[in-house]
């Protein structure tokens, strides 16, 4: 059975939450394709002068060094005039550029709750099998709690890999 695996997110900045999230649902799934979709996210644009489409390659940037020895393919939306508005949109986006028997959308403990608010949530759970590992991850790591003590000049060592630390203390101490 071809398996394909979506994970979609904001990755302001990715964690090593993300990071384990995602290795162990490719040890227990083992798919064939493995999308990581970079979200927008409007509030970046307050962070910093930069264009909205910078950070999020920025961000792109950061997911693949996060995720390196992952086998995976990092999308941002944007690309190739690709601009979805929903959840929906990017899962149909993914089925129609991949072909796969069983797709999985893969979701974090900030979302497993909340996916019967998201627009279209039933023709999702009809598409997808919403999927969340049974592991255990520091559930106080937040990227929006890893901005915060970047601008705050505290350490983020523990919730990041180093290079996505090195870039963070640039792009979040900028106001």
């Amino acid at each position: 059975m071809n398996k394909c695996l979506i994970y979609e997110g904001v990755f302001d900045p990715p964690h090593i939450g993300h990071q384990k999230l995602l290795k162990s649902a490719i040890c227990e799934l083992k798919p064939d394709i493995v999308v990581v979709m970079v979200a927008t996210n409007e509030a970046a644009r307050e962070l910093s002068n930069k264009p909205r489409a910078s950070l999020q390659y920025i961000r792109k940037l950061l997911c693949e060094k996060t995720f390196v020895d992952l086998p995976i393919t990092v999308y941002v939306e944007g690309d190739n005039r690709f601009v979805p508005k929903f959840t929906i949109d990017i899962i149909k986006y993914v089925m129609n550029k991949y072909s796969a028997d069983r797709y999985y959308y893969l979701m974090g403990t900030d979302r497993i709750n909340s996916i019967s608010k998201y627009h279209a949530s039933d023709e999702i759970k009809r598409l997808t099998i919403a999927y969340y590992p049974e592991i255990h991850i520091e559930s106080s790591i937040r990227s929006t709690m890893i901005r915060k003590l970047v601008k705050e000049n505290k350490n983020i060592s523990p919730y990041v890999t180093p290079f996505v630390e090195s870039l963070s203390t640039i792009l979040y101490k900028i106001h």
